[in-house]
């Protein structure tokens, strides 16, 4: 559900220059894939383990 508020809440963003996610397990990064397809030019970075 939560990937839909923020994508939502995202609509009328043109473009997003980074992606940061504090690390790369489900409740912080499983939505990066859809976010990314949406935000191509975004670059990503995962601080900390997967």
């Amino acid at each position: 559900m939560t990937e839909y508020i923020l994508m939502e809440e995202l609509k009328n963003v043109k473009k997003i220059d980074y992606i940061i996610a504090h690390h790369t397990k489900d409740e912080h990064s499983c939505y990066i894939r859809e976010f990314l397809e949406n935000y191509r030019d975004a670059m990503g970075c995962v601080r900390g383990e997967g």
